[in-house]
């Protein structure tokens, strides 16, 4: 028997409910994208998926995420917070 375990498996097993993640923009730039390292970007995103569907320009960290945990909790009905 394998000892892998999913990460939502183990996180519901530590909280007792579904943990969901709640996305943020930080407006910094990307070292493969902003020339530092290279321009192409890599193959673990893509830019427009880095924005939050909540994100509204100008929004602090802490308004994004507190949007976005509002979202969550209507979306999914989540438990906890």
């Amino acid at each position: 028997m394998s000892d892998f375990i999913f990460l939502s498996d183990f996180l519901k097993a530590k909280f007792g409910f579904r943990v969901h993640k709640v996305s943020f923009r930080l407006n910094n730039t990307c070292p493969n994208r902003d020339g530092i390292i290279s321009k192409g970007g890599c193959v673990f995103c893509n830019g427009k998926e880095l924005v939050p569907k909540t994100y509204i320009k100008g929004m602090t960290p802490v308004e994004q995420i507190k949007s976005g945990i509002e979202i969550v909790k209507k979306r999914f009905k989540a438990e906890g917070i």
